[in-house]
């Protein structure tokens, strides 16, 4: 990059930030400034690393004050951090830290003093607490990756703006870069900005708070040599994808479930985000675990979940006390203080809209915008063959077999099934590949729209679609994908088919399954019903 300018440094920008860094650092090539920080060969050296606004006679005034309030002690000095500069703003400068800009000289010189803190220790003076030279280049790599996920620059720059901030906070603040967890990603998130890094006068508002997180979750992802933006289970999100390291027994356990269970991936996702959630209640030491404390745990989590959720836990709480018991960890018998929740298969009368209903639904999708069109042939395959909402995202474009007319759909256990496609789930998967698919080197049929072009979420994805699209036809609360597979059944027995007809088309692995659907048969329910007691009269 160019030499680093004063106009420069203050924009508001990437490019900006990793030019201070690199000036920074830079400094460092040479013998370290003189102290004490008040004298004039030390703050010249600051100046011509840092390129803060103003000129010697406008930061001596405001360095002499900071040294005289620390009682100049070179110790104190050297030791300061951003909440030395949060006391100096409130006790001398009459700033509160929940101020977020004030257009004086108050505000431009507490920028300059976190620039002085961050040059001393660029310079070697003060502590760097793991931190080193090659900030600069870490966030340059940083957007290159980003860029190379096709990242807009404009997002990229977004990106590396705060990734850069989140280290300059960091370093302020005292934070080694083994300590940026969850709880130092959420400070940083909502801290009001006196970094010295930019100048800004915005407000916390949650689209920022958001943006912060974002970018320091893929940050760190990054600099643990993960990829920033792809995970196993999809896009990285500011919301799920930071936790803290799981524990050893979290850890092993999932192994165990890979490896010696077979489960599928998507299981084992699910078990280990239930398992996340209370593993630290009962602690990693099972030997202290006992029946009441864990019959505690499940009243706690229990309450006010659904039936589904409920069996879910128990599931996975019992399946992670055997495994602590295989390995000696605890007793054989303590999966037992829980008995499974009793479910019933056929307790429940599945949702459904009537079918002209739905298709109003998928009529209603946006013929000229590309979600529009996505939407709509994700929403026509979901109506006209019964798939699974999790069977459409998997989907991939050599599933397709345009001679024959088929499909090759992956169900559950991994079972390959072929399925006609009908016309008008052909044309709408044509629409969307001719017209509004992006180019991507994924080879998923159903892509994001926004870069990194990759196949959407296999959980939640289609479901996500489906209640947008239901929520703009008025359809709120009224379910997810598998209502468009529950109203093709419904469709079909009006129209005289029957339960192992019913039961090949959605791939069911025995009739039993179909079985509920005799439930929402209203023509074969009334030719079986007995006549009520005394309704003649």
């Amino acid at each position: 990059m160019s030499p680093c300018s004063r106009d420069d440094i203050n924009k508001n920008g990437f490019e900006s930030a990793v030019r201070l860094m690199r000036c920074l650092a830079a400094a460092n090539a040479s013998a370290p400034p003189p102290l004490p920080i008040t004298s004039e060969p030390f703050l010249r050296r600051f100046l011509d690393a840092t390129r803060c606004s103003g000129s010697l006679l406008d930061i001596r005034p405001a360095v002499n004050r900071f040294a005289l309030w620390l009682g100049e002690d070179p110790a104190a000095v050297l030791a300061a951090n951003a909440d030395t500069l949060d006391r100096y703003r409130a006790d001398v400068l009459g700033l509160p830290t929940d101020v977020a800009y004030v257009a004086d000289y108050r505000t431009r010189a507490i920028g300059n003093l976190a620039r002085l803190l961050l040059f001393l220790q660029y310079q070697g003076l003060g502590p760097s607490l793991g931190w080193g030279g090659e900030d600069a280049d870490i966030c340059i790599r940083f957007h290159a990756a980003l860029l190379a996920h096709g990242l807009t620059r404009f997002n990229a720059n977004r990106h590396g703006l705060h990734g850069a901030h989140l280290i300059v906070w960091a370093r302020l603040h005292g934070i080694k870069p083994t300590e940026l967890g969850e709880s130092a990603i959420a400070r940083f998130a909502t801290h009001q900005c006196h970094c010295g890094l930019v100048n800004t006068s915005r407000r916390i508002v949650p689209n920022l708070r958001q943006m912060r997180r974002r970018a320091a979750v893929r940050l760190l992802r990054f600099m643990d040599g993960a990829d920033p933006i792809l995970m196993g289970c999809g896009v990285v999100r500011a919301d799920r994808a930071l936790r803290e390291p799981p524990a050893e027994s979290v850890a092993a356990y999932r192994d165990w479930l890979v490896r010696h269970r077979g489960l599928a991936t998507s299981t084992v996702e699910t078990y280990m985000n239930e398992l996340v959630e209370w593993q630290v209640v009962l602690g990693e030491d099972a030997s202290t675990y006992t029946a009441a404390r864990v019959r505690a745990l499940a009243r706690q989590r229990l309450e006010g979940r659904s039936p589904t959720m409920q069996s879910r836990f128990v599931t996975v709480i019992r399946s992670y006390l055997r495994f602590r018991a295989g390995r000696g960890d605890c007793a054989p018998t303590l999966a037992d203080a829980l008995i499974s929740r009793p479910t019933y298969s056929l307790g429940t009368v599945p949702r459904s809209l009537p079918f002209e209903t739905l298709r109003a639904v998928v009529a209603g999708c946006d013929p000229d915008s590309a979600a529009g069109i996505r939407d709509k042939a994700v929403l026509t395959l979901l109506l006209e063959t019964g798939m699974r909402g999790i069977e459409v995202a998997r989907l991939r474009l050599q599933d397709l077999d345009w001679k024959r007319a088929v499909i090759t759909v992956r169900g559950k256990g991994g079972r390959a099934s072929i399925m006609p496609l009908t016309q008008d789930s052909g044309d709408a998967i044509l629409d969307w590949l001719a017209r509004a698919r992006p180019a991507s080197d994924d080879d998923a049929l159903f892509v994001r729209l926004r870069a990194p072009y990759v196949g959407i979420r296999p959980r939640g994805g289609v479901t996500d679609i489906v209640c947008r699209a239901l929520a703009r036809a008025g359809h709120v609360g009224v379910g997810g994908s598998h209502l468009f597979r529950h109203s093709l059944a419904r469709k079909l027995l009006k129209e005289g088919a029957g339960l192992p007809a019913i039961a090949g088309v959605l791939r069911h692995q025995t009739l039993d399954t179909a079985m509920i659907y005799a439930k929402v048969d209203e023509a074969g329910l009334r030719s079986v019903a007995r006549t009520w007691p005394g309704a003649g009269r």
